[in-house]
């Protein structure tokens, strides 16, 4: 009986006509990401005539907001850009960077061994955000509205708030343990793009936004 179901399922989709079988072209936007609020403002911003680089630069701001844990101005990530009009592709290289003075001896101790939590906890385990500067690259180059109507949304979210999830709240909970662990640093952390420097406060920590004009003046 299994064999017969199998041999008319297969007769069946045979005899389909080629208009079922393959999905109807669907001329309208599609936007994906880790959170319904960014894929949200994604969606936003295509409404009001941005392109995809744009949509794609508010929606990375917005999840610096929302997804600190895994995504965030203090870090880095890959862009893979196309342009549909020039059939041209483009990577993007936004990862983090080691800071000018490091060197290969940054996590020996003076008997020359390696100290095991140097390159995970504490100041030199951070590296240098590489995000800030691809979002005003992928703004300035392949986008069509200004960076700083980008950067609204996720101001907003800052600002406004948003409702907390699971993830989130595990996420702080270690970051609390760690903070606890590693109390005698003190940390920082250092926005390059002046539209969104601001205060986040959270329950466990205050973490202050420094603002750095000049880094993107066009000048």
């Amino acid at each position: 009986m299994l064999k017969t179901l199998r041999i008319l399922v297969i007769s069946f989709v045979i005899l389909l006509p080629n208009a079922i079988l393959y999905a109807e072209e669907i001329n309208k936007p599609g936007v994906a990401s880790a959170h319904p609020l960014a894929t949200k403002i994604g969606h936003e911003i295509l409404a009001e005539g941005g392109n995809a680089f744009d949509a794609a630069v508010a929606i990375s701001a917005a999840l610096s907001v929302v997804e600190p844990y895994s995504s965030g101005l203090g870090g880095g990530g890959f862009f893979l850009l196309h342009d549909s009009a020039t059939k041209n592709n483009v990577f993007i290289d936004a990862r983090e960077k080691a800071p000018l003075d490091a060197d290969r001896d940054m996590y020996l101790d003076t008997d020359g061994n390696v100290m095991g939590s140097a390159s995970l906890d504490g100041p030199l385990a951070s590296g240098i955000p590489g995000l800030p500067a691809a979002l005003y690259h992928v703004s300035k180059n392949y986008g069509t509205m200004p960076l700083y109507r980008l950067l609204e949304p996720a101001i907003r979210l800052a600002r406004d708030g948003f409702p907390v999830y699971e993830r989130l709240i595990t996420a702080l909970l270690v970051a609390e343990i760690q903070t606890k662990r590693l109390k005698t640093f003190s940390f920082s952390v250092i926005i390059k793009v002046p539209a969104i420097a601001q205060f986040f406060c959270l329950e466990i920590s205050c973490i202050q936004l420094i603002v750095l004009p000049s880094i993107f003046s066009d000048k």
